[in-house]
């Protein structure tokens, strides 16, 4: 199970509200200015009423990934923030974290898995996501960075790592 369609919904949470406000804001203008627009006046309304049901699922998803963050443990919220959110002011509030590098993955896919159910328990599944955002640029385009492989290139590179790798192999300090 590779729950791409997760990590686009988790890369997108912390701007959701903001797209949902302005995928908003545009239907109204499209409305506003539809004596300007070509075409009939039902096909204007018609892609006016598909933008005002692309904010309202924009609004519904982030209820349920804020309902599915907030069942987190502070350790997975690090991890969230971490990897996905990368908001500044959240993930110093996390502290750091030392893990052993393997052990960071397993986190972090155990994580995935974790939020994919508590999606799926609120009927988000990657079938209604495909079905209900197939359409929508900003969610295409992630999901297509994220097949390619091209999943580093999502966010911004980090000035500060806030968490620090074991080595593998490194004697054990006894305090000696």
């Amino acid at each position: 199970m590779k729950n791409d369609y997760v990590k686009v919904l988790l890369y997108a949470y912390p701007s959701l509200p903001r797209i949902a406000e302005a995928v908003g804001t545009g239907a109204e203008n499209k409305a506003f200015l539809s004596f300007r627009a070509y075409g009939s006046a039902f096909g204007i309304a018609e892609r006016v009423a598909e933008e005002i049901l692309v904010k309202n699922n924009l609004e519904r998803v982030y209820c349920a990934l804020r309902e599915a963050v907030s069942r987190c443990t502070d350790q997975e919220k690090f991890l969230l923030e971490y990897k996905y959110f990368r908001r500044k002011r959240e993930l110093k509030d996390c502290g750091e974290s030392a893990l052993s590098e393997r052990t960071y993955y397993r986190r972090q896919q155990r994580l995935l898995k974790k939020i994919a159910e508590q999606l799926a328990a609120q009927d988000w599944t990657e079938e209604n996501c495909k079905e209900l955002f197939d359409s929508f640029a900003p969610f295409r385009k992630l999901y297509a960075a994220l097949c390619a492989g091209r999943e580093r290139q999502l966010t911004l590179a980090r000035k500060r790592r806030e968490v620090r790798f074991k080595r593998a192999g490194a004697p054990k300090e006894n305090g000696a």
